[in-house]
């Protein structure tokens, strides 16, 4: 892309003329830093990574169903006993213990795949704000550096109008008097 010219002597229009080459550098600049993309792919990586956390959370969760499974057949086994008078209180005391303890791990794991699962979803909606937020910026500079240039063009065609001599047709002009300085043309 080649950028503008920035040192030239304009006249009346040289303010337009410099506004439209900080707009142009500015859309330039902020396309070449990429800082929407490298933001919204590094998003992307996290809700990636995420995605594998709550697979393997759930994959632990799926363990310790199948552990306290284990375990409530192991307590109600215990139970039968200690009505039987086989078993002491103080064993059933320990494997209603050993129970509620998985239980409890096992609720964790849960909070824990809800929360992962929260996250997740903040994610991608922080994706989704980055995506919009990058087309409504790119949006704002394309518009505000297409209206710096269609200022610039109408200044140019007034000035074009106010001090270029044009004809209709082809030729040479040929001058029969001497001019002096700063005389208008009619």
């Amino acid at each position: 892309v080649a950028t503008p010219e920035v040192n030239l002597q304009l006249g009346d229009i040289q303010s337009d003329y410099s506004n439209f080459v900080r707009l142009y550098n500015d859309y330039f600049s902020f396309l070449r830093l990429k800082l929407y993309p490298k933001k919204i792919k590094s998003l992307k990586q996290q809700v990636s990574m995420n995605k594998i956390y709550y697979d393997r959370l759930w994959s632990q969760k799926q363990d310790m169903e199948a552990d306290y499974k284990i375990t409530a057949a192991q307590f109600r086994r215990d139970s039968l006993l200690q009505i039987k008078g086989v078993l002491s209180d103080l064993d059933l005391e320990k494997s209603k213990a050993l129970l509620i303890q998985k239980k409890y791990n096992l609720n964790v794991s849960r909070t824990k795949l809800a929360e992962t699962q929260s996250s997740n979803l903040k994610l991608d909606q922080e994706v989704v704000n980055a995506e919009m937020e990058f087309a409504d910026q790119k949006k704002k500079a394309q518009n505000l550096l297409i209206e710096a240039m269609n200022v610039l063009k109408s200044r140019l065609a007034f000035w074009e109008q106010t001090f270029i001599v044009r004809s209709p047709i082809a030729g040479k002009v040929s001058f029969t008097n001497f001019w002096s300085k700063n005389q208008q043309v009619k």
